[in-house]
């Protein structure tokens, strides 16, 4: 009996899967989602430049310079490079909009006594002796770096110059910016030479689990013979917006045999 019931339960799995089966449809619905990369940076605190018009030895290193073997101590601007940690997991173009005010004493009344920010670069890194204004031609380096502040490259970034633009608000702020070359800027924005966005840096996405960082500095030129001495009242504050796209990653076809 046992034996004729599994020859039994046999034939009817046998016939069971014999039986065609009849889809409701032929229409497969498949399901598309964006893979959308992730940027991650952190912002550097607490980023102070100094105003050094007389060209003096600066002898410490914070807050302008974080080692003591910084050689820049005499330049008119006193700037270490700050470095924003990137932790993207894709390649990120990197541009930045800077507005720069001025500040001066309540005793500068006159324009000639007041802080300005200069449009033009003077001749051979100086102003001549008939400038007799307190003038600030300021620039900026944007780039790939080093967690300490160095640069990647042995060749420092070309510094951005920083010309006036628009007028912002009734603080009378200005725009400081460049024309961005046509690639990878384009991808960033299409306005820089409105916007004061600077030209766009590319940073390659680091190594899972680790960072890379991109590194900014101010440098320029002050005059040092003003009719007014420069003194503590004068100062100059710079607030710069950084924008982060990713870019196009291209990746090679790959040989996997067979």
């Amino acid at each position: 009996m046992k034996k004729t019931m599994s020859l039994l339960l046999a034939f009817t799995l046998a016939f069971a899967l014999t039986i065609p089966v009849f889809a409701a449809s032929n229409t497969v619905n498949v399901a598309g989602e964006t893979i959308s990369p992730t940027i991650e940076v952190t912002l550097p605190v607490g980023v102070v430049i100094g105003l050094n018009p007389y060209g003096m030895t600066y002898s410490g290193h914070a807050p302008f310079f974080k080692t003591m073997e910084d050689t820049d101590k005499t330049a008119q601007i006193l700037s270490m490079t700050a470095v924003i940690e990137n932790r993207s997991d894709s390649k990120i173009g990197v541009c930045a909009e800077v507005t720069a005010t001025p500040g001066s004493p309540a005793s500068a009344t006159a324009d000639a006594d007041k802080v300005q920010l200069d449009a033009t670069a003077p001749s051979n890194n100086a102003y001549e002796s008939t400038e007799l204004a307190k003038k600030i031609y300021l620039t900026m380096q944007l780039g790939e770096a080093n967690e300490d502040g160095t640069w990647v490259s042995s060749t420092a970034p070309t510094a951005a110059v920083f010309n006036p633009g628009t007028a912002v608000g009734s603080a009378g702020k200005v725009y400081y910016g460049v024309d961005k070359s046509a690639d990878p800027a384009t991808a960033i924005t299409a306005d820089a030479a409105t916007t004061g966005k600077m030209k766009a840096v590319e940073i390659a996405a680091p190594e899972a689990g680790s960072a890379n960082y991109i590194g900014f500095k101010f440098g320029g030129v002050v005059n040092d013979h003003p009719t007014t001495a420069w003194g503590s009242g004068d100062t100059l504050i710079a607030t710069l917006v950084f924008e982060f796209k990713p870019m196009t990653n291209i990746v090679p076809a790959q040989n996997n045999g067979g």
